[in-house]
């Protein structure tokens, strides 16, 4: 039985690394896309763009939660399982997190505190 938790906890680790590789490679996917826009004259910023605000940043990370939800309820009501699609949700809603973390990580202790 003691064989067991080594080989679970290396598992876990591995399905934390590629959970964690579709998070970076979604936060470049994020980064590109608004690269491309800006590049098309919108004004478009992710979540660890300074020039974005909080509102903003709450705004859009809320919007990624409720497609989480809404990914959840309709494979309840269509009966099935929301596996593959609510696993791209969940990737886009670390994803925008992580970008706001990024942001906050460029931060003074001074300008956290303010903010």
């Amino acid at each position: 039985m003691d064989d067991e938790r080594p080989v679970r906890r290396v598992t876990r680790a591995l399905s934390t690394q590629v959970a964690l590789e579709a998070v970076a490679a979604e936060r470049d996917r994020q980064e590109a896309k608004c690269a491309e826009k800006r590049a098309e004259g919108e004004d478009w910023r992710t979540c660890a763009d300074p020039l974005c605000t909080d509102d903003i940043r709450l705004a859009v990370i809320t919007e990624e939660f409720l497609e989480v939800v809404k990914e959840i309820n309709d494979a309840r009501a269509e009966h099935r399982d929301p596996g593959p699609n609510l696993l791209v949700e969940l990737v886009q809603l670390a994803a925008v997190s992580v970008a706001w973390a990024e942001h906050l990580s460029t931060l003074s202790q001074q300008e956290r505190t303010a903010a």
